[in-house]
């Protein structure tokens, strides 16, 4: 391993962002990941009179809920949305309890921003560093998902509350203000995410007010229509014959993992049995039955009505303010008073990044209607990103799709138009007719998995994008059942494991630790490598939160394959800068390619193949790294510019040998080159018709421009 270039020197802080929002103390973090801390529950809040005036809030978040006031006629229902910013196909808007004397369910939705969600709290990698759950790109794209919902709940009469805090702190006094008979949200995937929800139903229970936990609002499957767990192993394998056995317990045998009153679900027993491989997981549930069809939100909003503003503020409820980008991501830029580095990176690093983000732009956030990406009538998608070299991986406008109203329109325009059915996914770098881009708005709810699916089913071609919501349920459900040793280095249940242990109970890698090779982990996490594909994708990913699966995978080889650092910390660094972050997917995928969860296959991407193979032309690599950009430079010197003297290159962190395929290395080899001959794909011309890059031929002569090696 070539470990001897130094690290390139971090950009310059940007200026200093707005005032931070003033955090509540946030305790030390006992996470099993660099996660939320876990402060104790928030008490009662409040006596629940809803014939008198009540007291007060506290002042938290939405400036001071002074005043007094109830509702009239009997209780509401407070809607807690997290990630499941959308009115279409939630299940939190169906008819619930209604009011006993009116017969109508009034219904107050709200959106708290935690504290915990933008502090700094230990790695879980590297507990010397310091790492944050929710980067820049992340908050912008969730600040235009909350601004697009507050939008469209106006449009109906209704209202968003927002509040900046504890949820297990801000609810019960909401619900003692609104006098609210009960509480609902979606339970999440992520071990922080339901030790939050499990606090919130303590806190509510204390307070006498019903807690109502939804399952199944970010899967395609629905929880209680998955296999019990004596059944997933004959539908996974449906030719091996299995002794029967004798069920133990009621939990799960049935099916049923269904919140009912209130209480968690013990999700390791329930999915016992699940299979570690993806293959098996999907040819099981596929089996046990299709999905739940989406679902209107018209028919369950005929038996509801929201607070409107008027009759909120008449309760003294302040409406709330939604925080500014920049005062989200002001903790990152905090300097530690004990020295304790972010990400173990200099501060340039993160401020670059923090910068990209700002510039980028996004909601006002100042009067909670935002900016051009939300409400009813949002942008539509196509700007900044849309439409552009196809597989250069221009900047996709990912963050404009964090709304209900555009990720519907961009699902509908990626179907309909033929664009799912003719996508070469694989690319190195995906734009707007490669990639559905529909990562954001999954992550953040604006669309649910049965909306993509139903879209895909009804058309031709487009069963691949079906298929990922599949492949997108096995990481959740995974999460779900791993618990805190998602979190592990050693990962859950890994399918390969070393000599010495029980199969599946030791990860096959004996991980470095990045914090003792300072200069590797640095040079991987800023993209300079030395190896263009993987510095490529680390560039694009700081600047806009995006890039394609293809190099996602490539830069988590390297990290994990060949530099053997720990995946865990590439893990917390993706976390913070992709715009689409879901705490499964992002784990799941990394313990998967890092060998410590179910890939049977043990994958090795060697980067310089796949830039071969999937950029072959250098556009991505040269969108992307300005030192490759001159167009005098030969596709050969884009590939393997260590190779060919590129001036300002540095010697790769590892030996490119170990990066090709033993077919390229035997052709580099015979012919000096790594690209068969051929037409020369660097010479490439725009089709207006196609709007993609296409092979330019040279007229007359021989005809076709043929490849000319360095």
């Amino acid at each position: 391993m070539h470990d001897s270039s130094s690290s390139p020197p971090p950009p310059s802080p940007p200026s200093s962002p707005s005032t931070p929002l003033q955090l509540p103390p946030t305790p030390p973090c006992s996470s099993p990941r660099g996660g939320s801390p876990a402060p104790r529950a928030h008490g009662g809040g409040g006596e629940r009179d809803c014939g008198k005036s009540g007291g007060s809030d506290g002042g938290r978040g939405g400036g001071g809920d002074g005043g007094s006031g109830s509702v009239a006629g009997g209780s509401c229902t407070l809607i807690w949305h997290r990630r499941d910013l959308r009115l279409e196909d939630n299940a939190l808007y169906r008819e619930r309890r209604a009011c006993a004397c009116s017969g109508i369910t009034r219904v107050v939705p709200v959106y708290i921003f935690d504290p915990a969600d933008f502090a700094r709290v230990p790695s879980c990698a590297q507990p010397a560093w310091d790492v944050v759950r929710t980067g820049p790109h992340a908050a912008r794209a969730l600040l235009a998902a909350v601004t697009a919902l507050r939008a469209s709940l106006r449009a109906r009469g209704g209202e968003l509350l927002i509040r900046f805090g504890r949820p297990e702190a801000e609810l019960p006094l909401l619900a003692a203000r609104c006098c609210a008979g009960e509480v609902a949200w979606h339970e999440e995937a992520g071990w922080e995410e339901r030790r939050t929800s499990s606090r919130v139903r303590e806190a509510m229970t204390r307070a006498g007010c019903r807690a109502s936990a939804e399952l199944g609002g970010c899967t395609l499957f629905h929880p209680d229509d998955l296999p019990a767990p004596d059944e997933w192993a004959s539908l996974a394998h449906p030719r091996q014959k299995y002794p029967a056995k004798k069920r133990r317990g009621s939990s799960g045998a049935s099916g049923k993992a269904a919140d009912g009153g209130g209480g968690s679900v013990d999700w390791a027993r329930r999915l016992e049995g699940m299979p570690r491989v993806m293959g098996d997981w999907r040819r099981a549930v596929r089996s046990h039955g299709p999905p739940r069809a989406a679902e209107s939100t018209s028919a369950g909003l005929r038996g509801q009505r929201f607070l409107s503003p008027a009759e909120l503020t008449g309760l003294g409820l302040e409406l709330g303010e939604l925080p500014s980008l920049a005062q989200l991501v002001a903790p990152a830029l905090e300097v530690s008073p004990n020295g304790r580095l972010l990400f173990g990176l200099p501060d340039g690093a993160a401020s670059s990044v923090v910068a990209a983000a700002l510039r980028a732009g996004g909601p006002a956030s100042k009067d909670g209607n935002g900016g051009g990406t939300g409400g009813e009538g949002g942008a539509e998608v196509g700007g900044e990103g849309g439409g552009g070299i196809r597989g250069s991986g221009v900047e996709c406008s990912t963050a404009t799709l964090a709304t209900e109203h555009a990720a519907l329109s961009r699902l509908r325009r990626f179907v309909g138009s033929g664009m799912a059915a003719s996508a070469d996914r694989h690319l190195a770098g995906t734009g707007e007719a490669d990639s559905s881009l529909l990562g954001v708005p999954l992550a953040l709810g604006c669309l649910s998995p049965r909306q993509v699916h139903e879209a895909a089913a009804a058309t031709e071609g487009c069963g691949w994008l079906g298929s990922h919501m599949d492949m997108r349920d096995y990481f959740i459900y995974a999460g779900m059942a791993a618990g805190a040793a998602l979190f592990s280095s050693r990962g859950w249940r890994p399918v390969h494991g070393r000599k010495g242990f029980p199969k599946g109970g030791e990860a096959l890698v004996e991980w470095l630790q990045p914090a003792q090779h300072e200069n590797a982990w640095r040079r991987w996490a800023t993209g300079h490598t030395g190896l263009p594909l993987v510095d490529a994708a680390m560039r694009q990913l700081q600047q806009t939160g995006y890039c394609s699966n293809r190099v996602r995978q490539n830069a988590a080889s390297l990290l994990a394959k060949d530099l053997r650092l720990d995946w865990r910390a590439g893990a917390e660094w993706f976390q913070w800068l992709l715009t689409d972050h879901e705490v499964s997917a992002n784990w799941g995928n990394w313990s998967y390619f890092a060998g410590a969860g179910g890939d049977p296959k043990q994958r090795h991407f060697r980067t310089v193949s796949q830039a071969a193979k999937y950029d072959a032309g250098g556009l991505y690599v040269r969108r992307w790294l300005p030192e490759l950009a001159d167009e005098a430079l030969c596709v050969e010197a884009v590939l393997r510019p260590y190779a060919h003297a590129v001036e300002g290159w540095p010697s790769p962190l590892v030996d490119p040998d170990t990066q090709l395929t033993w077919q390229d290395a035997q052709r580099l080899s015979e012919t000096g080159r790594v690209l068969p001959a051929g037409p020369d794909p660097g010479a490439m011309a725009w089709d207006e018709r196609t709007r993609s890059y296409s092979p330019r031929y040279a007229s007359g002569g021989s005809g076709d421009k043929l490849y000319t090696p360095c």
